[in-house]
């Protein structure tokens, strides 16, 4: 079981909640699997954009033995991190679904149903009062982003998809502990709260790094010199000096309404993506409506998407783009999405865990005497990065490009830019 881009038998979006369905264009008007366009003089990228593929998932079916699943993922991907086989446990699990649901005695999990109270509140209130908190940019990630501001990958140059079209309000706060303050009573209780809880789940996080560098080390991974993987490989790549900028290290607060039917609005929270960071923590939401692929090479009749649930008192985790980049693909970023509750507004936290931003992805590759391969977000982004350097900065500011949240820029080259798409417009 292994998610791919393999457009699944029966491409058709039939939506929890409404019952309708959407038909994709047929596979004949689809681009081939493999996009072959000139960027620059004697350069030639064969891989076919992630936002082709993820359009083809975000416009597929539940899987039909989707509860069957459910059932068999409780049982598979629920890990308890304070067990000695956790990291190879955790390796096995993120290689076969990309997702693990972990179980840890020292997690906090009365802080994040604290900050869920606060959350309601903060959302609540109008535009121009979560507006002080500030907004993303250029220079910065943290602030407040309105609805419908950010843009799905899998919905660009679709007119038929609609990211977050529901209110998905977030957001983000930096794990150095600078972050703008809202100076009332409920300002300073969201500001505690959410402080405290970053703080935690940047904790989690590194656990989470040491545990996957011990797991790939026991498969054999060799660092890119090709010498023994130690213990805090991926937290060195995490760790921020003193007067560096710690900007990739993200907590996100989300707010979905419940769902309305209304004919020109999407029916997710989140449209079919993959996250651009290195590994991702979400505690519970207050409401379920998280999917991940699922694909079945043996029986692709069951392909397709399902529902992932997980106790109060376990986050999720689950490998993001430059985990794929830094493996070579070994360990594939999972797509997933978000549905829209019914009934009441769905709140979650999402931790997003980074490198620090001058980190080189591509010197940073691991080895394995067995297993080579290049990851497909590397091939796709390194032509479209003027300088060719592919560092966790510019990947994640050019993922913030394609998705609205960041400036054009001379650095990169637009998605809109590229020979395929000037093609198929």
């Amino acid at each position: 079981m292994r998610t791919t881009a393999l457009t699944p038998a029966t491409p058709k979006l039939i939506t929890e909640n409404s019952g309708s369905t959407v038909t994709p264009p047929s596979p004949q008007d689809q681009p081939p699997h493999e996009v072959s366009y000139p960027l620059y003089p004697g350069t030639v990228l064969h891989v076919e954009p992630s936002h082709l593929w993820l359009q083809r998932l975000a416009t597929s079916n539940v899987s039909p033995v989707a509860d069957e699943i459910r059932n068999k993922l409780k049982q598979e991907i629920i890990l308890d991190k304070n067990t000695p086989d956790f990291p190879d446990k955790l390796i096995d699990t993120w290689k076969r679904y990309g997702f693990a649901v972990v179980q840890d005695k020292d997690f906090d999990s009365f802080s994040v149903q604290e900050t869920y109270k606060i959350m309601r509140a903060f959302f609540a209130k109008e535009v121009g009062y979560k507006s002080q908190l500030g907004s993303p940019g250029s220079n910065n990630n943290d602030g407040y982003v309105p609805p419908d501001t950010e843009i799905s990958v899998s919905a660009i140059g679709n007119s038929v998809l609609r990211s977050q079209a529901n209110v998905f309000e977030f957001v983000h706060r930096t794990a150095d502990g600078k972050n703008r303050n809202v100076d009332d009573e409920l300002g300073k209780d969201f500001q505690k709260l959410t402080d405290a809880l970053v703080n935690t789940l940047y904790t989690q996080a590194k656990d989470v790094a040491k545990a996957m560098a011990i797991g790939l080390r026991n498969k054999g991974f060799l660092t890119p010199e090709g010498k023994e993987l130690n213990d805090d490989y991926f937290i060195n790549l995490m760790d921020v000096k003193s007067g560096e900028i710690n900007d990739l290290n993200l907590m996100r607060l989300t707010h979905c309404k419940a769902y309305e039917l209304k004919e020109d609005k999407s029916f997710s929270c989140t449209l079919a993506h993959t996250d651009l960071n290195f590994a991702t923590l979400l505690p519970t939401a207050t409401k379920a409506g998280l999917e991940i692929w699922y694909e079945d090479a043996e029986h692709p009749e069951n392909t397709g998407w399902v529902r992932l649930d997980a106790p109060k008192d376990a986050y999720i985790v689950n490998l993001a783009d430059q985990a794929d980049i830094l493996t070579r693909g070994f360990l594939k970023s999972t797509p997933h999405r978000v549905i829209s509750p019914i009934g009441e507004d769905r709140y979650s936290i999402i931790f997003f865990a980074g490198f620090n931003r001058n980190t080189d992805l591509t010197k940073a590759k691991l080895l394995h005497p067995l297993y080579t391969g290049t990851s497909r977000f590397e091939e796709e982004s390194i032509p479209r990065i003027k300088d060719r350097k592919l560092t966790a900065l510019s990947f994640t500011n050019l993922r913030r490009l394609d998705i609205g949240v960041f400036p054009k820029s001379e650095d990169f080259i637009p998605i809109q830019d590229l020979e395929y798409m000037k093609k198929s417009q």
